[in-house]
C-alpha cells in the first residue's frame, strides 16, 4: 500500500474514533487529503495521481516529455496501491535548483518501514513512509501540517519538491514557530521567507539575484569565496546564540579586509550558512558563501584575510582554538555565475547526515532513536531562534559594489530587474561543485 493510502486510510480511522465536534474539525483535514489524492499535474518531476483505477504502467512505451500519465517515459518511477497508481517523472529542466535523485525510493516508498511504533521519538524522521505509517504518535497540529506539507508538492516548482520532502519529516517532529508558514508557503500566493528551510523561498531569493547581478555580468570581476571555521563545534538550542557570533565574526573579517584593501575587493554579495557535521554527538561548521567582486585574489590576499578572521576568533570563548578556512574560486561565465548565485542561497538539508549517522550509531544498536531526534529538534529549533528573531537580522545582503545603495553598485537597478527575465532563464546553469 502506497504512502498517500496509509495516509488516507489512517485519516479515515481517526474520524470515526473522535466525537461531533472533532468530526467537523477533521473533515477540513480530509478535505486536504481528499484533494492531495486527486492531484493531476502536467509538470514534469510532480506526483500524478488519479482517483479512478489506472491500468498498469506500460513502460515500454514512451509518452511527451512533459507528461505525467500511465504511459510515462522507460525511466519514470511506476508505484502502484489501491486505487491509485502514480508516475514520478525525473526532471530535465536544467534551471531546477534541485533535481530528483533518490526521491521516489528513499522517500516515498522505502521498503524499510518500522510499523507500530510506540513513541514519537523512535521514528526513522528521513523516512518519510515510516512518518506517514505512524502518523498516529503525531498531535493534532503535527498531522494536519504534514498533510499540507505533502499537499504542497501540487502547487511548487519542481526545482524545490525533492528539498522540501527531505527534511519534512524532520520539521514535522520538531514543530519550530515557523513550521506553519513553511508547510503553507505557497498557498494564496504567500511566501514564507523562510530559505533555510523552504526550497520554494530559496529559488525566489537566487532568482532575484540572477535579474540584478547576470545582465551585467561584464561590469565586475567575480569570484566565489567560502569562509569557514576548520573542524567543528559543539551545539545544543542551549548555545545557540553562539553561531551568531560566528556568523558575525567571520563576516566581519571580510568586511574589514575589503575596506583596508579596496583596491583588491571592491564588494561581495555574502550568506549565512550552517551545516551539520555530524549526529551523535551534535557538531556543526558555521560558514559563509559569497560572489566577490575583486581585480585578482591570490594566495597572499587568502592568506591575509584569514588573518584578519583569525585575530577575531581569538576572542572567542571556546572549548579548542578557532581557525579560519578561506576557499576562492574564479568565475569566468555567465552560466557559472548563475550557478555561483544558486548555490548562495539553498535551505538546509538534514537527511543525507541524519540517514548516515542512524545507520552508524542506531541501526547498529550503540546510541537509541531518540537520541539523534532530540538533536535534530535541538537544531532545527536552535537555528530558528537565532536566525528569525528577531526579523530585522539579514542573512543575505551586499557589501561595496554589490550593495545596491553603492555609488559603485554593478548590479541592474530594482525598477529594472525584470525586464532582461527572459534572457536570464535561457542562461543554462553550469555544472559545477561549490562545496
Amino acid at each position: 500500500m502506497n504512502i498517500l493510502n496509509q495516509l488516507k486510510n489512517y485519516m479515515h480511522a481517526f474520524q470515526s474514533k473522535t466525537n461531533a465536534e472533532e468530526q467537523i474539525d477533521n473533515h477540513a483535514c480530509s478535505s486536504e487529503l481528499s484533494d492531495t489524492l486527486s492531484l493531476n499535474s502536467n509538470t514534469s518531476g510532480q506526483i500524478a495521481v488519479s482517483p479512478t483505477v489506472l491500468p498498469v504502467c506500460n513502460i515500454a512505451t514512451s509518452a511527451p516529455a512533459d507528461s505525467i500519465c500511465p504511459n510515462a517515459a522507460p525511466e519514470a518511477p511506476v508505484f502502484e496501491g489501491g486505487d491509485v497508481t502514480y508516475v514520478l517523472k525525473p526532471i530535465e529542466d536544467d534551471t531546477c535548483l534541485y533535481k530528483y535523485t533518490s526521491l521516489a525510493n528513499d522517500l516515498l516508498t522505502d521498503s524499510d518501514i518500522r510499523k507500530g511504533l510506540k513513541t514519537i521519538d523512535s521514528l526513522n524522521l528521513a523516512n518519510l513512509s515510516e512518518v506517514v505509517s505512524n502518523i498516529k504518535l503525531l498531535d493534532r497540529t503535527q498531522s494536519r501540517l504534514l498533510i499540507s506539507g505533502m499537499k504542497k508538492v501540487q502547487f511548487s516548482h519542481e526545482a524545490y519538491i525533492d528539498a522540501f520532502l527531505a527534511n519534512l519529516g524532520m520539521l514535522v517532529f520538531a514543530h519550530p514557530p515557523f513550521l506553519q508558514s513553511v508547510c503553507l508557503c505557497g498557498v494564496d500566493h504567500k511566501r514564507c521567507k523562510n530559505h533555510y528551510w523552504c526550497p520554494r523561498c530559496a529559488y525566489a531569493a537566487a532568482t532575484q539575484l540572477w535579474k540584478e547581478f547576470l545582465p551585467h555580468f561584464s561590469k565586475g570581476t567575480f569570484w566565489f569565496i567560502t569562509i569557514s571555521i576548520k573542524g567543528s563545534i559543539p551545539f545544543t538550542h542551549i548555545n545557540a546564540s553562539n553561531l551568531r557570533t560566528y556568523w558575525s565574526l567571520l563576516r566581519t573579517g571580510l568586511q574589514l579586509y575589503s575596506r583596508v584593501n579596496k583596491t583588491a575587493i571592491s564588494g561581495f554579495y555574502m550568506s549565512d550558512e550552517v551545516s551539520v557535521r555530524q549526529f551523535l554527538p551534535l557538531e556543526i561548521c558555521p560558514h559563509l558563501h559569497g560572489v566577490v567582486d575583486a581585480t585578482d585574489l591570490d594566495d597572499t590576499t587568502i592568506n591575509e584575510l584569514q588573518q584578519y578572521i583569525n585575530t577575531l576568533l581569538e576572542h572567542v570563548d571556546a572549548p579548542t582554538s578557532l581557525e579560519a578556512s578561506v576557499c576562492i574560486r574564479r568565475i569566468n561565465t555567465q552560466s557559472s555565475l548563475k550557478s555561483a548565485l544558486r548555490y548562495l542561497i539553498k535551505p538546509i538539508n538534514l537527511n543525507p547526515r541524519y540517514r548516515m549517522d542512524w545507520q552508524r550509531m542506531v541501526t547498529t544498536g550503540e546510541r537509541p532513536a531518540w537520541q539523534i531526534n532530540n538533536e535534530v529538534r535541538d537544531f532545527i529549533n536552535g537555528v530558528s531562534l537565532i536566525s528569525h528573531y528577531p526579523k530585522s537580522i539579514r542573512h543575505i545582503q551586499g557589501f561595496g559594489s554589490m550593495n545596491a545603495k553603492n555609488s559603485e553598485y554593478i548590479g541592474v537597478p530594482r525598477a529594472r530587474r525584470n525586464d532582461g527575465w527572459n534572457h536570464v532563464k535561457a542562461i543554462p546553469l553550469a555544472d559545477v561543485d561549490w562545496n
